[in-house]
């Protein structure tokens, strides 16, 4: 299970291979809305006279694994990866990541999180507590902070509601320290995004 775990850490520190997903189009026509991809051809029953059209680019994709769904921003990158037992997904944006991992069985956090320690150093770590709501369900996690050089960035691991004995899956968010200190305008409309569209 270890190399499982090292996989993990380093999806949430280097995304290079993430592909940008395709843009969703939204068609109105005389005001109902229709979704559609660069290409897709849309086949529309019924008879119009002289229609309304109108063309909007969605500004954002959906993400649904059957443990979670959310609405992410359209930029943001998307790389998918797994294995026996294992799968992780990682939607990158420039400061801001969001990670969801997923392990057959029971996994406790603080294991995933001591793997994540080792692979960083433990020097370089320091692990805190944390209380977040998200969604309309106020959830424990823990954050582990990381100082590489001179780059700080802190991980928010989270066991998503519906884990147990089959199945456990983990909620992760990832932000790079600014240098004044709060949170930057990416993670703000980010998560007025994911909370007002998640679903467990």
């Amino acid at each position: 299970m270890k190399p499982l775990f090292l996989l993990a850490s380093l999806l949430a520190f280097f995304s290079a291979h993430a592909q940008v997903a395709e843009p969703v189009y939204t068609l109105h026509v005389d005001g109902k809305p229709y979704a559609l991809k660069a290409g897709e051809e849309l086949k529309l029953k019924g008879h119009w006279s002289d229609p309304v059209l109108k063309l909007e680019e969605q500004g954002y994709q959906v993400f649904d694994n059957g443990s979670i769904s959310f609405r992410y921003p359209n930029y943001m990158a998307r790389q998918e990866d797994g294995g026996i037992g294992y799968k992780t997904w990682t939607l990158d944006g420039k400061d801001f990541i969001i990670m969801l991992f997923q392990f057959e069985g029971k996994v406790a956090a603080e294991n995933v999180t001591e793997q994540i320690k080792k692979k960083f150093g433990k020097k370089n770590c320091t692990e805190t507590p944390i209380q977040r709501t998200i969604g309309n369900k106020l959830l424990d996690g823990t954050r582990l902070n990381i100082q590489i050089a001179d780059v700080r960035l802190h991980q928010d691991f989270y066991t998503l509601p519906g884990s147990g004995e089959k199945m456990t899956s983990f909620l992760v968010f990832q932000s790079t320290d600014l240098a004044g200190g709060g949170l930057s305008e990416e993670e703000i409309e980010t998560m007025k995004l994911f909370n007002a569209s998640v679903r467990y």
